[in-house]
């Protein structure tokens, strides 16, 4: 049985209206997702999304925590906490094939009516991509509650600007 949600530009998601300003990252079978909440875009941020403008990933663990960090255009880095341990299935990370990498659905959602207004493949090269999927799976080797992890994450933020993250992290790849 098939448990992918199918997203198109232009339409709304219900459970995307009213969510607040923030960004999603999460892992499948089919890759990594990545949603991107605005309010009420402009068509310059919507703009930044589009094939040809920069784009750059980071990534870093903290406290136990997989900290993602993403440059979208002239827009400001963002960060998006994950776990794989949130994932309702328990993520499988696909071995990768030399030369390539895990593919990444970037979404851009405008929160406050859930239409999404840019969607964006991109593939992750294959360095990143090997490093997160040994990452991400040494965090689901580990351990995991709720509660331990709240914390890490509320200290994390309270003691770390997105930029300082950005600067810490040794991981990353780029499409200029």
């Amino acid at each position: 049985m098939n448990n992918f949600q199918k997203f198109e530009t232009g339409k709304s998601i219900e459970s995307f209206m009213g969510h607040a300003e923030g960004v999603s990252f999460g892992f499948n079978e089919a890759g990594a997702i990545m949603i991107i909440f605005f309010d009420n875009p402009t068509p310059d941020e919507i703009d930044q999304f589009k094939s040809g403008k920069r784009f750059e990933m980071r990534m870093i663990v903290l406290s136990g925590i997989i900290m993602i960090t993403v440059k979208i255009g002239d827009l400001n880095w963002m960060d998006s906490p994950y776990t794989p341990h949130s994932n309702k299935d328990k993520a499988v990370f696909k071995d990768i094939i030399d030369g390539t990498g895990y593919a990444l659905t970037l979404m851009l959602v405008n929160g406050q009516n859930g239409k999404i207004e840019h969607l964006r493949m991109i593939g992750m090269s294959e360095k990143f991509s090997r490093s997160f999927k040994k990452i991400a799976e040494d965090n689901l080797s580990n351990d995991f509650d709720i509660n331990t992890y709240n914390l890490n994450l509320n200290l994390i933020l309270s003691k770390y600007q997105t930029k300082d993250i950005v600067k810490m992290s040794t991981d990353y790849f780029k499409i200029s």
